[in-house]
């Protein structure tokens, strides 16, 4: 996948990044990419189980749960060490249960925002856990059909949030229009991989690269609009989703047989762990050293110079380590 698909991966980069800098204070923006992720999963689900969907659980499992479970508990244990080394967080046995499996919360933490997971960025895995259990019962039903099948049901569960408006966790989580952005990527699949489809030439390619720069470079300019943030929040799939989603046509069709260059790469490869332990770096770096959070020149000299390097650099030895030997290690004790 990664040499027939580089694009995906350096899309995969590209968002884990823009999330890096969403989380970032002194930048604050960037959190868009989560919207790219989605859109990149649907494509991938499809990718993966065209020919066969034979332990398709199994192979979700070990990509997902192992990294996913070591900041998890990192986090329980910091919180056992130096519990006043987080703003928010408040460690209860609910709050672990629930975020090792997967389940969504709702618990108010001392910023005023709302948390669903002890890792903080874990709301988007609980809902790519979701979905994928929902693409395994598509699958079930009719392995031909079954983009059909989860989009239906991803699209009748946010007519649902629509029309019911709750608080039960499951309406007020899972029915929310972002969930259809698996949808889109899901169609992107059928509509990029067409045998009709012609790779585009190099003038095209640069056009598409350029509209792809563009559009993200104005969602970095349209978040920083409080309207616009109002807009998101309502109904995000419109401002962000549908955006992300041209960029993805764009990138992928621009770089189709076209090789990528190997940093974008290999942040694409680390892009997992980037994207959960990010955090931990930034959080660490502004309690102990200086606070990025802190919107002046010196923090955003800081956060690009050090702070950004410390986590590409602490997210490829978490890829080497986790994502690499021990997910290696599962496959061949599981067999899968």
């Amino acid at each position: 996948m990664k040499e027939k698909y580089g694009s995906i991966q350096m899309m995969r980069g590209i968002a884990a990044l823009s999330v890096v800098f969403a989380h970032i204070g002194t930048i604050s923006n960037g959190f868009f990419g989560v919207d790219l992720f989605f859109c990149i999963s649907g494509f991938i689900m499809m990718h993966v189980t065209e020919r066969s969907g034979r332990h398709f659980l199994e192979k979700r499992a070990i990509r997902i749960f192992p990294l996913y479970w070591c900041t998890t508990l990192l986090i329980v244990a910091m919180l056992f060490i130096k519990p006043d080394f987080f703003k928010s967080l408040i460690l209860t046995s609910e709050h672990v249960i629930k975020s090792l499996l997967f389940i969504p919360y709702y618990h108010r933490v001392r910023s005023g925002a709302e948390a669903n997971a002890l890792n903080f960025v874990g709301w988007t895995l609980i809902l790519e856990v979701f979905f994928y259990f929902l693409f395994f019962i598509s699958m079930q039903i009719s392995h031909k059909n079954r983009h059909y099948i989860a989009t239906a049901i991803l699209l009748t569960m946010v007519i649902v949030g629509f029309i019911f408006k709750s608080n039960i966790v499951f309406i007020r989580f899972y029915c929310t229009p972002i969930i259809l952005e698996f949808a889109l990527g899901m169609f992107s699949y059928k509509l990029l991989t067409r045998p009709d489809v012609k790779q585009w030439g190099s003038f095209r390619a640069i056009v598409a690269i350029f509209a792809a720069t563009l559009i993200w470079a104005i969602l970095f300019v349209l978040t920083n609009i409080p309207q616009f943030m109002e807009y998101v929040r309502n109904i995000r799939i419109i401002p962000y989703g549908l955006p992300t989603f041209v960029v993805f046509l764009l990138l992928f069709k621009a770089f189709e047989g076209r090789s990528v260059p190997k940093p974008l790469i290999v942040l694409g490869n680390i892009s997992y762990s980037l994207y959960l332990i990010h955090w931990f770096v930034i959080h660490g770096f502004s309690r102990l050293v200086y606070d990025v959070e802190h919107n002046s020149p010196l923090s955003l000299t800081l956060a690009f110079l050090v702070v950004i390097p410390l986590i590409i650099l602490f997210s490829w030895i978490s890829w080497w380590l986790i994502e690499n030997k021990l997910s290696e290690w599962l496959r061949k004790r599981l067999k899968v």
